[in-house]
């Protein structure tokens, strides 16, 4: 990791002709994403590659300074530029003194922004379809006056060029000075084939051979969108292609998409999976115990319990650690989720259910298995119980000690019909 110090030199270099309407488009276009301070980066990094043409080369505390902002907030914004291609940064390190040099690009043109798949992807993402359209209007051609013949002069006609001029010459072989033009740089999106396809072969009998580049680039640019990684984005794809169709049309993107969409706010999330908190049932009954269950053994163990002992599948388990890594869940809850999947899927255990329920416990913060239950059995209605609150099944209802929240009988017997439809006994712990 590099520590970014106020005594770091650095430099600004216009690598683009940047004009006012490149302004108004980074302030339309770009700062959604980027947000107010990275914009405001952005420009006082140009107001600074013009004053360094007439002053010695900075430290970074002066522009910390002059901006008002502290290390950890310039690195954050700077990231912001580099990520959307505005900015490139490199660094030197002479004699212990490090030496930055910024290098500042041209935003693309609204039509070529709005025409690439990422940057508007990205765009709609953050501020949503209907606010995105309304910049496509802004943008929109003034539309053509029909009628009239095109009486316009030629440039050979008006100025006549001889090609064999001296002046002509020089351009023609190709004398090329290092001239400053319009420069938008390219986006990095740092999405390894090589690691997609390392997890394709491993989890496949699919190779290279099985896409074509318009898949692979399509595959790229959705993966970097919602901030999946190779391994997600590999176990995805595996699992929306159709070897019957067309080669180049074997990947169902749109599912694929949907699925990534769907999941891409907890990529971002960060939070590791906790321990959970305990449902803390106190009853006797054959559903009370199966939570004590659910709340005491890992996922593993419990996905094992439910096949008769036997060992989980390595498919399996990646699922399972999926649903801790990318979700956050608790292992209790993670329980909940194998339990229902099986039980609405003829005991199969399907990833993109399993990750779709998993999103919805993970919108809710649930973390027990009686509350996941519950949330799932009540048809994702926003009606969990308080997870800190202890509960006692006995009777016909499902109380907390310390709220006057009941389930109904009619609630508590939609409970036992899904212990039914999957057929465990909670007491031996067989399938």
């Amino acid at each position: 990791m590099v520590i970014l110090s106020t005594d770091d030199m650095f430099e600004v270099h216009l690598s683009s002709l940047i004009a006012d309407y490149d302004k108004v488009t980074v302030t339309n276009l770009y700062q959604p994403i980027i947000g107010y301070a990275a914009m405001s980066v952005y420009f006082t990094l140009i107001s600074e590659a013009h004053n360094q043409k007439h002053t010695s080369i900075s430290n970074h505390e002066h522009l910390f300074l002059q901006m008002g902002i502290s290390s950890g907030e310039f690195i954050q914004a700077r990231k912001a530029l580099e990520g959307v291609g505005l900015l490139k940064t490199y660094l030197t390190n002479e004699n212990g003194v490090k030496f930055y040099r910024y290098e500042i690009y041209a935003p693309k043109a609204p039509n070529s922004f709005l025409d690439d798949v990422l940057l508007y992807g990205i765009l709609v993402k953050y501020i949503g379809k209907e606010e995105a359209q309304r910049y496509k209007q802004i943008y929109q051609k003034d539309s053509s006056l029909s009628g009239g013949e095109n009486i316009s002069a030629s440039f050979k006609e008006v100025y006549n060029p001889n090609l064999d001029e001296e002046s002509y010459m020089e351009v023609l072989q190709n004398n090329k000075k290092d001239l400053k033009g319009r420069n938008s740089a390219k986006i990095n999106t740092q999405f390894s084939y090589e690691k997609f396809f390392k997890f394709v072969r491993n989890n496949s009998k699919l190779d290279e051979n099985c896409f074509k580049s318009k898949e692979l680039k399509e595959i790229e640019r959705i993966a970097t969108l919602y901030g999946a990684n190779e391994e997600e984005t590999a176990l995805t794809i595996i699992g929306f292609y159709n070897e019957m169709n067309d080669l180049g049309n074997r990947v169902d993107f749109e599912s694929v998409n949907n699925i990534l969409r769907e999941k891409a706010g907890y990529y971002m999330l960060g939070k590791k999976a906790s321990a959970g908190s305990s449902s803390h049932v106190t009853s006797d009954s054959d559903l009370a115990q199966k939570i004590n269950i659910m709340d005491k053994y890992s996922p593993k163990k419990y996905l094992s319990i439910l096949q008769n002992g036997t060992k989980p599948a390595s498919s399996d388990l990646l699922i399972l650690d999926s649903l801790s890594k990318n979700f956050g869940l608790a292992n209790p809850v993670i329980n909940v989720v194998v339990d229902y999947v099986l039980a609405k899927n003829n005991n199969r255990f399907i990833r993109a259910y399993a990750e779709k329920v998993a999103a919805s416990l993970a919108r809710e913060r649930i973390d027990n298995a009686l509350d996941a239950m519950t949330y799932l059995i009540k048809g994702n209605k926003r009606t969990k119980l308080n997870g800190n609150k202890k509960y006692d099944l006995k009777g016909d209802a499902l109380r907390t000690s310390k709220t006057q929240h009941t389930l109904s009988k009619k609630e508590l017997d939609e409970v036992n019909e899904l212990l039914d439809e999957l057929g465990v006994n909670v007491e031996d712990g067989k399938a």
